[in-house]
């Protein structure tokens, strides 16, 4: 399989799954609590969604993570490609400018932008099948999502002084 193809296909299954946790993320927070409440009555996804809002914590640490994780990785393989494609043509500050604006423009646009809208314009439908996905993905990631939500924690206690009530 020819090399260029084999990049294009992961960069592609790659912004595919950060699509998706960009859905997962705008479909289910965009739900206002008289929505769940219809949604609980129609589908078992409803509880699923009812615990999401109610402990929002571990749930967007899990999307939050995931989805910086694929956002790296394409930056960085966008930015590996790049500096192949341009070394000994262009400085290699050129090509990290490149590579920064190639890369911010793909994720903003195709990551975020497109995929939020998305999940905002179709969140009921959306997050009922995403709910089930989600909790598994959660169940999964929780030793990590655990310490990153304990840090979090902690770090709102310590400057909770700080603001005022």
């Amino acid at each position: 399989m020819n090399d260029q193809y084999l990049f294009f296909l992961l960069i592609f299954f790659l912004a595919i799954l950060s699509a998706f946790f960009s859905i997962t993320e705008s479909s289910i927070f965009s739900l206002q609590r008289y929505q769940v409440n219809l949604i609980k009555k129609k589908s078992s996804s409803g509880k699923l969604l009812e615990s999401f809002i109610n402990n929002p914590g571990t749930i967007i640490a899990t999307i939050l993570l995931l989805d910086e994780i694929l956002n790296v990785a394409i930056t960085s393989l966008i930015s590996s490609k790049l500096n192949n494609l341009f070394i000994g043509r262009l400085s290699p500050e050129i090509i990290s400018v490149i590579a920064i604006l190639v890369t911010f423009i793909f994720i903003l646009v195709f990551c975020e932008i497109i995929p939020k809208t998305i999940g905002v314009k179709f969140s009921r439908k959306l997050s009922i099948n995403i709910a089930p996905i989600i909790y598994y993905i959660n169940k999964i990631m929780f030793p990590v999502t655990f310490v990153f939500n304990s840090l979090s924690r902690y770090l709102i206690r310590l400057t909770r002084p700080l603001v005022p009530d």
